[in-house]
């Protein structure tokens, strides 16, 4: 009954069982042997409902996630590239995404050597925003980074196949670098979207809990 905040009513008499079933068969004028296969459906539609209700749920507050995450990415990536003035430099590409924090400092080194040092790693914290309040950030507790990986262009595609994979190999998550320059535009399209899910995850704890 807590679990889906539904109040259940005891009884203390079967007498007073009976009669209110009854009352129910006669309120909805079918046969005792109807009834019992109405409420056997009315079960299995509300369970079919509940269920579709959480994994759809469960989907929106996933892509949420993946949104939120890459909002602060290219926030990220923007500060480093504008502030530096790299983001004019056609010579050099970019791989970015969140890894564990303890794996930082491992990437790190094999970004260098793999890329015999022409690939650079920049980590940033990653921490959502104090005003979000949202139960799946409030029970998070893996420490992460942001991650910028800064490569030459030339011979591009050796040395990509190479970064991806120590990539994949510490399970990161990558976001790809915008080939639109325009900031405000990007990451006001991604708050749109982030503010859209947001507002349907709201909607659809307040189902779950009628």
């Amino acid at each position: 009954a807590k679990e889906f905040h539904q109040h259940f009513y005891s009884y203390s008499l079967y007498d007073n069982f009976i009669r209110d079933l009854d009352y129910d068969i006669q309120q909805r004028n079918v046969s005792a042997g109807t009834y019992f296969d109405i409420i056997e459906g009315e079960i299995l539609e509300n369970e079919r409902r509940i269920m579709e209700l959480v994994d759809s749920y469960s989907s929106i507050k996933e892509d949420l996630t993946i949104e939120l995450e890459k909002k602060m990415v290219l926030e990220k990536y923007f500060s480093l590239t504008i502030e530096s003035n790299l983001l004019v430099q056609n010579s050099l590409s970019y791989i970015m995404g969140v890894i564990s924090a303890t794996d930082a400092l491992k990437m790190n080194r094999m970004v260098i050597r793999c890329s015999r040092s022409r690939a650079m790693t920049t980590f940033f914290d990653f921490e959502y925003p104090s005003n979000l309040k949202m139960d799946f950030i409030a029970n998070s507790k893996i420490q992460r980074k942001i991650f910028i990986i800064i490569y030459p262009s030339d011979g591009r595609e050796v040395l990509f196949r190479k970064l991806i994979q120590i990539c994949d190999l510490f399970s990161a998550s990558r976001y790809q670098a915008p080939d639109n320059p325009n900031k405000q535009q990007i990451l006001s399209d991604l708050q749109n979207t982030i503010k859209e899910k947001k507002d349907y995850t709201e909607h659809g704890t307040k189902e779950l809990e009628i």
